[in-house]
């Protein structure tokens, strides 16, 4: 899990990186794919709670990405 977080946080930095803009990159970087990961986790758990799977299936991939652009 630690090596999909990193290269997560690596490949948002360098798509950051492409974006001019005043705030630091890595602070933006972390606040994302912290953000996004958290979501994930919180639907696996809500997954698992209701079919005994913890996963997060493709049907909740548009809640991922819209819950992560929210916040």
């Amino acid at each position: 899990m630690g090596w999909l977080f990193t290269h997560l946080l690596r490949g948002t930095f360098n798509l950051l990186s492409m974006i001019p803009n005043d705030i630091p990159l890595t602070v933006m970087a972390e606040i994302l794919v912290t953000n996004m990961v958290g979501i994930m986790f919180c639907f696996a758990f809500q997954e698992a709670a209701e079919q005994r799977a913890f996963r997060v299936p493709l049907r909740m991939m548009r809640r991922v990405y819209s819950t992560t652009s929210d916040l």
